[in-house]
């Protein structure tokens, strides 16, 4: 005891597009990544989405699972994955689709699974090169195959919206304390991080029943607005025990977005901040931003 600093893995399915948290485990930091993601996956009609997937999660097994499921996914891959993706980065080529093969590794997942497959079993992937602003390429895995339909240009604009799971993690992590736990069993820190997703998730409903009015506000102003999060979640501190005390929950609901239409903050466009990288201070509790606890 005390010899160790006690962590979780966390994985959450994120709509980029509507900026709700779809599905979230909590579960033991010793879980790998992709392991995770099945789990969070599990029981969910997915055929219609385009899952996006950080380079920590490629692999022939997960790929498989996943075409097999008739899903369609961007990941991006490590320029080290394979011999195929170092010649593919080596060559002047930026758009290919080969077979790939599964690792001793891969067969012996899949085969955890109940999944028997030979070592001969292709598995269809497109790779395509993407040039950063900073002149860093980056290779993207997919299984949308057709490359009229989605062009490269395409596939960068849609991978680079994957860092909105990134701010949905600064939200929760920094803004909403989500490591400030209110119990130390385990079933109070499953609890506060189940809380945590329907906070945000309703904060994100709300913050977009007042797009009309910001709309209004923009029309007089130089720069665009939004709603500043940070205050939100004070303001709902106490509004959402009312919305399990009150009956007239629309009143509850009109409160909050009025509150939040009084405090916005302006879009600056073009703002960059670069990573620093810090030192983690010896202590228990702390956060990695300047922000003042909301809640």
């Amino acid at each position: 005891m005390g010899q160790s600093n006690p962590a979780a893995r966390i994985c959450v399915l994120y709509d980029v597009m509507n900026h709700l948290a779809i599905k979230g485990l909590f579960q033991p930091y010793a879980e790998s990544e992709e392991k995770v993601v099945l789990d969070v996956l599990e029981g969910l009609e997915l055929s219609p989405s385009l899952l996006l997937f950080d380079r920590g999660y490629p692999s022939y097994w997960l790929m498989y699972c996943l075409i097999n499921r008739q899903t369609h996914f961007v990941m991006r891959v490590p320029s080290n994955a394979n011999r195929t993706v170092k010649a593919f980065i080596e060559s002047d080529l930026s758009d290919i689709t080969v077979d790939i093969y599964p690792s001793y590794k891969s067969l012996a997942k899949l085969k955890q699974m109940g999944i028997w497959i030979s070592q001969t079993t292709p598995l269809k992937i497109r790779y395509v090169k993407v040039m950063l602003d900073t002149g860093e390429v980056e290779v993207l895995a997919t299984n949308l195959y057709d490359s009229s339909l989605y062009t490269i240009a395409d596939l960068k604009k849609v991978y680079f919206m994957r860092w909105g799971i990134e701010t949905f993690y600064g939200y929760v992590k920094e803004e909403l304390q989500l490591g400030q736990f209110s119990g130390i069993r385990d079933i109070c820190i499953r609890q506060d991080f189940a809380a945590n997703l329907f906070l945000f998730n309703l904060q994100s409903l709300i913050e977009k029943q007042c797009e009309p009015y910001i709309e209004q506000v923009c029309k007089t102003r130089i720069y665009k607005y939004k709603v500043n999060k940070n205050i939100s979640w004070a303001s709902m501190k106490y509004g959402v025990v009312k919305l399990f005390l009150f009956r007239n929950t629309n009143s509850v609901l009109m409160e909050l977005q009025h509150l939040f239409e009084k405090h916005l903050v302006p879009i600056r466009p073009g703002r960059k901040f670069p990573r620093a990288r810090k030192g983690r201070p010896n202590c228990k509790n702390y956060t990695l931003t300047n922000y003042k606890r909301a809640l």
